[in-house]
């Protein structure tokens, strides 16, 4: 950013950044100080009454969380948020564990994710430098994050955009698919 420019909010509208515990403080909430009028706040998870009063504030501002706080705040899904910035936005690849084959939600999806589907806005992005550590199906959860009513199924995101091949295993003789690489990148 350069030298002089600050960050405007329109009236009555709050950012909520999910980052890394590491970067809450010493990045994310220094910068923005610099950077912008705003209030700057991080949300702590064991402080009951910054919750409240992040729900029910008519300011505008920013508001830190780290990604693990998320599952202990369900208070945060009920604030329409104007934006919600996603740094390492790599951490929503668990949202895959959460679909069967059969198209039902599991249980085992990580209670994280699930409090990120829930929270609401206006705007969202997502940032990461590693969107996909091994597999093109890692960026499955980040998609799905971002346009939910685009990217509905992992399992068909999964034949659209995964090249597959069949194995078998050694032990069992049970087939299984595995990924070898992607496919239509020019569709995403």
């Amino acid at each position: 950013t350069p030298q002089g420019t600050t960050l405007q909010l329109p009236r009555h509208r709050k950012t909520l950044i999910i980052a890394p515990l590491s970067v809450v403080d010493s990045v994310w909430k220094q910068h923005l100080k610099k950077l912008t009028p705003h209030n700057v706040s991080v949300i702590n998870p064991k402080r009951r009454d910054d919750l409240s009063m992040v729900a029910t504030s008519n300011t505008s501002g920013y508001y830190v969380v780290h990604w693990e706080a998320l599952r202990l705040m369900p208070e945060l899904a009920k604030v329409h948020w104007f934006n919600i910035i996603a740094d390492e936005c790599h951490r929503l690849k668990g949202l895959k564990k959460g679909h069967s084959r059969k198209g039902k939600k599991s249980s085992s999806m990580p209670l994280m994710c699930k409090a990120a589907m829930q929270l609401r806005s206006i705007y969202k992005v997502a940032m990461s430098g590693t969107a996909a550590d091994n597999m093109p199906d890692d960026l499955w959860g980040t998609l799905h994050w971002l346009y939910p009513n685009y990217y509905t199924s992992y399992w068909q995101f999964r034949s659209t955009y995964c090249e597959e091949t069949t194995k078998e295993n050694k032990e069992t003789g049970a087939a299984y698919r595995t990924i070898t690489g992607v496919k239509n990148v020019e569709h995403l």
